[in-house]
């Protein structure tokens, strides 16, 4: 697992609605980590863990500025699914950190996570 963040940026949970779409729902799209064993993950079943955690805003921990962590929760069980650079999904989460930054200069993301 990645280790070092570099920055990060929040996203409403419909915003990964969106993300999700540049994908067929069956592709995997990173790893998740969840106190059992580390295994893939589909768009599909990212959705669904959003879902049912009933969270409105996510946390996105960038990490060594080539990954990210999307916290779906972290309580009281932790549920993050990690996304590297191989995945498909991966430029978006890059233009949405972007965007994030330009539009929130100066903001300290130690404080979502």
């Amino acid at each position: 697992m990645p280790n070092g963040r570099s920055g990060g940026f929040m996203m409403n949970a419909t915003e990964w609605k969106v993300l999700a779409e540049v994908v067929p729902d069956q592709t995997k799209i990173g790893k998740i980590f969840d106190g059992g064993a580390v295994r893939s993950v589909t768009v599909a079943d990212v959705i669904r863990f959003i879902e049912e955690s009933s969270r409105e805003r996510l946390a996105v921990e960038e990490q060594d500025h080539n990954s990210y962590i999307v916290h779906i929760n972290n309580e009281p069980e932790i549920l993050w699914i990690v996304v590297g650079p191989e995945s498909p999904i991966f430029p978006e989460l890059q233009r949405l950190h972007a965007r994030w930054m330009a539009e929130h200069p100066g903001w300290n993301a130690s404080i979502a996570f």
